[in-house]
């Protein structure tokens, strides 16, 4: 940020597939993946290492579970704090900053994808009001992203209608080419079109 290089940057602590061990954290041992499945304690799994570590009940394991997101959270909130001690014109840097932070999964072991945790932390130059807590019980995740590309200045409905002439252009050439790779081929260019 300070080379003024970028305004957008993204940072993954650990993917959900993760074999990092955290052996380093008292009272933790396993790798990452292993862990986050806490119901499974043999040690037998897909999802455990080739050591075969293995836990004595499904309480250790869980808390465990918890150690490693606790040094996660530990490391976002060391983040925080140092963007908050970074002074940038007639603030900080995290009063200047937009930034969500969240896990793919709501249950690690069960691989649940809806009702995310979310944490959006800075100002946004006055944009956001901090210090609130929002529940949407079943609420869409989609809400939460389209709000910040408003507040960034990304108008969704032009993003909305190019994808619709994308969708469009692909289902005409999906009816209208002559054999199944070229339809394939249609069907696949809007994606890339959509994503370039």
């Amino acid at each position: 940020y300070w080379t003024d290089s970028t305004r957008v940057a993204t940072f993954m602590l650990d993917h959900e597939q993760s074999n990092r061990y955290f052996d380093f954290l008292p009272g933790a041992h396993g790798m990452w993946h292993a862990i986050s499945h806490w119901r499974d304690i043999s040690g037998d799994t897909e999802d455990d290492d080739e050591k075969g570590t293995s836990w004595s009940s499904k309480e250790v394991k869980y808390d465990q579970y918890r150690t490693v997101i606790k040094f996660h959270q530990e490391q976002v909130a060391y983040f925080f704090n140092r963007l908050k001690e970074i002074k940038e014109g007639d603030g900080t840097l995290l009063d200047h900053s937009m930034i969500l932070y969240g896990s793919p999964f709501n249950d690690g072991h069960e691989h649940v994808s809806f009702n995310l945790p979310m944490l959006i932390a800075g100002k946004a130059c006055g944009k956001i009001s901090p210090g609130r807590l929002l529940d949407y019980p079943g609420g869409p995740s989609e809400g939460v992203y389209l709000s910040m590309m408003d507040i960034m200045g990304v108008v969704s409905a032009i993003l909305l209608l190019v994808g619709s002439v994308f969708a469009l252009i692909g289902s005409i050439g999906i009816v209208r080419m002559p054999d199944v790779f070229t339809r394939l081929h249609a069907a696949g260019i809007t994606d890339t079109l959509g994503a370039a």
